[in-house]
């Protein structure tokens, strides 16, 4: 091989070389280019949510609702007494009387499920998120019929004995004591009460779900339908 032809194929070599790395270096420029380009993270979470910041927190909001459905705000002790006495055949001097007193706890609860995106209103320029919850419920009374209390016996001068009552009677002193402290559970001030608890409930549930988006602080508030 001549000295010429050596020369020539080294001049294709190295042009081949330098079209690899014009070519590398483009490839290169242009990956980069398009990375900085890309949305970040949140970005594209958002995307896939809507395109919103209000649509992702109705979203969190929501989910968390139809997950939890039905959430316990408060709970509140209550007792109720009764006098129930044992008169035989009417007469004053036989009668024996006492005082029974039924302890139990008031469950109150609202319902999640309620929660619709009507009830969800936020303020972007200023991070607050508007939620309108439904007002809390009396769900039960649950009656501990174990630590049911009896004070002494007023006797009449020949009241002698003990109390007694039939199974029936006792069952309907202690239905009627039931329905006595259900209607005292249902009163406004144990309404309201669960209310206040309520909103301190809400707050605790959604505030996690919330900071969760990665869109900066947001103010929750909450309010009643």
């Amino acid at each position: 091989m001549s000295k010429k032809t050596k020369q020539k194929i080294k001049r294709k070599f190295n042009h081949l070389i330098d079209v690899v790395i014009v070519a590398l270096l483009t490839l290169a420029i242009s990956y980069f280019t398009n990375l900085n380009k890309q949305p970040h993270s949140s970005s594209l979470v958002n995307q896939q949510l809507g395109g919103s910041k209000s649509a992702m927190i109705e979203e969190a909001i929501l989910t968390e609702s139809r997950d939890k459905q039905e959430l316990i705000v408060f709970e509140q002790d209550l007792k109720t007494t009764t006098q129930i006495e044992d008169k035989f055949l009417g007469w004053d001097v036989f009668k024996k009387s006492q005082d029974m007193t039924m302890l139990g706890t008031a469950e109150y609860t609202i319902s999640l499920e309620e929660i619709k995106e009507d009830d969800i209103q936020v303020e972007e320029e200023t991070n607050e998120v508007l939620l309108k919850i439904p007002h809390a419920k009396l769900k039960m009374v649950h009656v501990d019929f174990e630590k049911t209390k009896f004070s002494e016996i007023d006797r009449g001068i020949f009241g002698w004995g003990s109390l007694k009552l039939t199974p029936e009677e006792q069952n309907a002193i202690e239905q009627s004591m039931q329905l006595t402290m259900e209607n005292k559970a249902n009163e406004e001030k144990y309404l309201a009460l669960a209310d206040q608890k309520a909103i301190k409930a809400v707050e605790k549930l959604y505030q996690p779900a919330l900071k969760q988006l990665d869109l900066g602080k947001l103010k929750l508030i909450v309010s009643f339908q």
